[in-house]
């Protein structure tokens, strides 16, 4: 998976640099980290969201182990990230900002979104309907 399609490099380091400096002011301790590592986060949390694994902590257990996840990061550091991570600072938060339930996390959102509106769309459509022999008699 490229997270380049998803993500634009120049609007990652951003994100990245903003994640780091959002994670050092939280409880004025500092979260070592780089810039790999948060692409780490990002690529388990993209992965676990194809997965769809009842229990987070069910990635590094013994029976259900996920070694995309697993061999790139521990369990503890996973949360201690997790626990961090945020993409706007919560401390100057609007009126119209708290009634979007995804304010939290809208700069990644409108990536995502910006980068599946770029995505080529095919000219060729059919309806399925309209092929199947069933459906040509009606």
């Amino acid at each position: 998976m490229n997270l380049n399609r998803i993500l634009p490099s120049d609007q990652r380091k951003k994100e990245e640099e903003k994640f780091l400096d959002l994670a050092s002011k939280r409880n004025h301790r500092s979260v070592q980290t780089s810039t790999l590592e948060v692409r780490k986060l990002a690529g388990i949390h993209l992965l676990m969201g194809i997965m769809h694994l009842p229990q987070v902590q069910l990635y590094w257990s013994r029976g259900t182990r996920t070694p995309s996840v697993a061999d790139h990061m521990t369990r503890n550091r996973f949360y201690e990230l997790r626990n961090h991570l945020h993409f706007v600072d919560t401390s100057a938060t609007t009126a119209c900002q708290k009634e979007d339930k995804l304010h939290l996390v809208r700069p990644i959102v409108d990536c995502v979104q910006a980068a599946c509106r770029a995505l080529p769309r095919s000219k060729e459509l059919s309806n399925r309907r309209t092929d199947d022999p069933i459906f040509r008699k009606m």
